[in-house]
């Protein structure tokens, strides 16, 4: 009898921290991801002028607000531009980078950060925020397919997720009857 109390304190113990560190996995964070869609040269060759366009989408794919976001380039480009429109400063970090600093990415939010130069290439450098760095993913244009395709293909999918799990069932209990345990 004491035997089993103790088993029954260790296994409760075990659980509790089992799930206490599950816990931190599902609970609402920030996640601050950011991508090039595009940069080009222009070699204006009549004017003797190189121009160089860039961009950078930042997004919060995370459930709660990504706080004191800062976008940090070597040198400040010649032009930049926030879209949508939002309230930024502009300062320089002590090894004198440029950086575009905003108050919050709620959640789902994202901004694009339009630059030109002209006199001085726009280096980009990194992308930050209160609780670490931004992580970098790659793009990749995609053709968007009509409402039918999506709906057809979704549908598929559900079936075939069904049909794998009514035979993982079947064998289950196919495997457990002829087992002897029951």
């Amino acid at each position: 009898m004491a035997m089993e109390k103790i088993v029954s304190y260790i296994v409760t113990a075990v659980l509790s921290l089992i799930t206490g560190y599950l816990s931190q996995f599902i609970q609402p964070k920030s996640r601050l991801v950011y991508w090039s869609p595009h940069n080009f040269l222009f070699n204006l060759q009549n004017e003797e002028i190189t121009l160089l366009t860039n961009s950078i989408i930042v997004q919060n794919t995370g459930r709660l607000p990504a706080e004191h976001v800062e976008i940090i380039h070597k040198q400040r480009p010649d032009f930049f531009e926030l879209f949508p429109s939002m309230e930024f400063q502009e300062g320089v970090n002590p090894n004198g980078e440029h950086v575009i600093k905003l108050n919050s990415l709620g959640p789902k939010e994202w901004v694009l950060v339009q630059m030109l130069s002209y006199r001085t290439p726009t280096i980009f450098s990194n992308i930050r925020w209160l609780h670490g760095q931004g992580k970098m993913v790659q793009i990749q244009p995609q053709r968007v397919l009509p409402k039918w395709v999506n709906l057809i293909t979704r549908a598929l999918i559900i079936i075939g997720m069904g049909t794998v799990f009514y035979y993982l069932v079947l064998v289950s209990y196919y495997l457990v009857s002829h087992s002897g345990l029951v």
